[in-house]
């Protein structure tokens, strides 16, 4: 079942979120940015739902450290917020976050973009998982011919050796 992180400080809206989500996903909750970043090392969801300002570490600071890591990089992220001025959305999108919603949170828009990022990330994983594969042979393939180079030099040296021991032979030299 695909996982999807809620990220807020206000309970009111993990209830909310998690009433839109539970019976499609396993939701997941967080009320504070910290608490966002641990579960999402340990939890691994597949798409992040985070509001933007919360105390400690905003929402855009956990974007940002989630975009810059190499191991959730390609975790989608949905800013979730009341600001409703353009620069809020155009600096969520300037650190990396894949989408934009406004509070209140219109249904509907939410599930089609879940599924819409959700279907993104899967290509993403297919394509990580090919590239891990293609290394994996190339690097099976290179150790075969690094294999083969060394096995036709230690051959042509076996062959120049009896060459030569033929010559002598031939010509009576020891």
């Amino acid at each position: 079942m695909t996982k999807v992180l809620i990220v807020d400080d206000e309970e009111i809206n993990l209830q909310l979120m998690e009433a839109y989500l539970s019976g499609e996903y396993e939701v997941i909750r967080a009320q504070s940015g910290t608490e966002a970043l641990n579960k999402i090392i340990r939890d691994k969801p597949d798409i992040v739902l985070l509001d933007i300002m919360m105390p400690q570490i905003s929402g855009y600071e956990v974007c940002k450290s989630l975009k810059e890591n190499d191991a959730t990089r390609f975790i989608p992220v949905v800013m979730c917020t009341s600001l409703s001025g353009s620069e809020a959305k155009v600096k969520a999108i300037e650190i990396g976050a894949d989408d934009f919603l406004t509070k209140p949170i219109n249904r509907q828009e939410l599930f089609a973009r879940i599924k819409s990022l959700i279907k993104k990330k899967q290509y993403q994983d297919e394509l990580v998982h090919d590239k891990e594969i293609m290394e994996k042979q190339n690097k099976a393939l290179l150790q075969e011919h690094n294999e083969l180079e060394q096995k036709v030099h230690d051959r042509t040296e076996e062959l120049m050796k009896a060459k030569i021991s033929g010559l002598k032979d031939r010509l009576n030299l020891k």
